[in-house]
């Protein structure tokens, strides 16, 4: 982790090759100067809209570096590369430095899915709660009767899915729900 620089004697170099030849004349007082060694860790993101790295930058031979990738909202980590070499699967990889290099941290959309929401009949109240949303989010829809009309269930494809007007679903794909209602009737 070092290299030779040069003899010095007396704070002036006097030669620049580790091998120095000389003849013995007087008393001498030789300081052989050395340098560590540096790498370069660059780091990048891919694609870079997916998130963030930190931990790269000009690192001393010999140390440890803790590369880090975090990804941004709609994404998640997938690995760190290394030219076509996958390097690690873990978001926060550690190495020791011994050569420059270039890692890309490699990150993924998350699916995102439509949960459509609708009332039957329209006039019977109102529904919250749809929208697009990522894959595996904890959704929860909402079925607000209207005024003389009972929540019954919701419904996907004519299927009951829930019998209760706030229902809670993890999502994993396109969903289309329909509240429904029926009107209040009284016995006169």
């Amino acid at each position: 982790c070092y290299t030779f620089l040069n003899w010095t004697e007396g704070g002036t170099v006097v030669s620049s090759t580790a091998s120095y030849t000389f003849a013995a004349s007087a008393n001498r007082t030789l300081v052989a100067n050395f340098s560590q060694t540096t790498y370069t860790i660059a780091t990048s993101s891919s694609p870079a809209a997916g998130g963030t790295t930190t931990g790269g930058g000009v690192k001393n031979c010999g140390t440890s570096v803790t590369v880090t990738a975090t990804a941004n909202a709609g994404y998640s980590f997938l690995n760190w590369t290394e030219g076509a070499t996958v390097v690690s699967s873990t978001a926060t990889y550690t190495f020791t430095a011994s050569a420059n290099r270039t890692l890309v941290a490699n990150f993924t959309q998350i699916p995102t899915y439509t949960i459509t929401t609708s009332s039957s009949p329209t006039t019977g109240g109102t529904t919250t709660g749809g929208g697009s949303v990522l894959s595996g989010s904890n959704v929860t829809v909402t079925a607000t009767a209207a005024a003389c009309y009972t929540f019954l269930n919701w419904t996907e494809g004519g299927t009951v899915v829930s019998s209760t007007a706030s229902y809670t679903f993890a999502a994993s794909a396109n969903r289309t729900l329909v509240a429904n209602f029926s009107q209040t009737t009284y016995t006169i």
